[in-house]
C-alpha cells in the first residue's frame, strides 16, 4: 500500500482499527507479565478467535502485534529474534482475516528516553524490514511517549509503507518525554506521516478542557477524525 492509497481509503469512510487486543487476550487466558508476542505464537487460536468475528463485523484494518516491541539488541523478551516473531505474527493474522483486510505492522515505544537516535533507527529498521518481508500493508507507530521515536520510525520506513503515528499524552496535551502533541503533529506531518493521533491517554473531554496549546493544523484534525481506534490497546 502506498501513502496515496491510504489517503484514498480514509477519504472514503471512517476506518476503524481493531482494539482492546491485550485486554481480550488476558480474558482468553494470557497471564500477566509474559512475553505477549511469544504467547500468541504459542497460542495462535486465541488471536484467531478474536480477529475472525470482528472481521465479520466489517473491520478492515488489523494490527497483528498487540504490543509489538522494538527490542535491543534485536531480540524480544522471549529471546527470539525480532524477525522470527514478526514474520510469525503477521502470518497468524493473515490466516485469520485473509487478504480482504489490511494488516498493519505495529511498532511501539522502547520506554527509554535517552537512547541515541541511531540506535532507535537501527532497532525500528530491523522490525520494519521483517514486517515488510511478512507482507504488512502499512505500519502503525503507537503509544509513543515522545516525538523522537515516531520520527525514527518514519526515517526507518523511508517511505516504503504508509505510517500512522499515535502518541500518549497528558490531559494538557504535553508528552511524557517532553514537548506537546500539537508541535509533534506538525513535525510528524512534515516528515510524511500518513495519519497522526493519540491513544492510551485520558478521554477526549479531559483533553479538550485541559489543553494549553492552541495551534493545530486542519489536516491533522482531519486525519484524527477519520482514523480511530476501536477501544484501548
Amino acid at each position: 500500500m502506498t501513502k496515496q492509497e491510504f489517503q484514498n481509503l480514509v477519504k472514503q469512510d471512517i476506518v476503524i482499527l481493531d482494539g482492546a487486543t491485550g485486554s481480550n487476550l488476558m480474558k482468553a487466558g494470557m497471564p500477566r507479565g509474559v512475553c505477549t508476542e511469544q504467547w500468541i505464537c504459542d497460542n495462535p487460536e486465541a488471536i484467531t478467535r478474536l480477529q475472525k468475528p470482528i472481521k465479520r463485523q466489517g473491520l478492515r484494518l488489523f494490527m497483528p502485534l498487540p504490543f509489538g516491541q522494538c527490542h535491543k539488541p534485536a531480540k524480544s523478551r522471549s529471546g527470539k529474534h525480532v524477525r522470527d516473531l514478526n514474520l510469525r505474527l503477521v502470518d497468524i493474522s493473515r490466516q485469520a482475516v485473509g487478504d480482504s483486510c489490511l494488516i498493519a505492522g505495529d511498532l511501539t515505544t522502547t520506554g527509554k528516553q535517552e537512547l541515541p537516535y541511531e540506535e532507535l533507527l537501527g532497532a525500528y529498521r530491523e522490525q520494519i524490514e521483517a514486517l515488510m518481508e511478512a507482507g504488512a500493508d502499512l505500519l502503525v507507530a503507537e503509544t509513543m511517549l515522545g516525538v523522537t521515536e515516531p520520527m525514527a520510525v518514519l526515517d526507518a520506513a523511508a517511505g516504503e509503507l504508509p505510517v500512522m503515528c499515535t502518541l500518549t499524552v497528558e490531559s494538557d496535551g504535553s508528552l511524557v518525554f517532553g514537548g506537546n502533541i500539537y508541535e509533534a503533529v506538525e513535525t510528524l506531518e512534515e516528515m510524511g506521516a500518513a495519519a497522526v493521533g493519540i491513544n492510551c491517554s485520558t478521554g477526549p473531554d479531559q483533553l479538550f478542557r485541559g489543553r494549553k496549546y492552541e495551534k493545530k493544523s486542519a489536516d491533522s484534525i482531519d486525519c484524527e477524525t477519520q482514523c480511530r481506534y476501536a477501544g484501548d490497546r
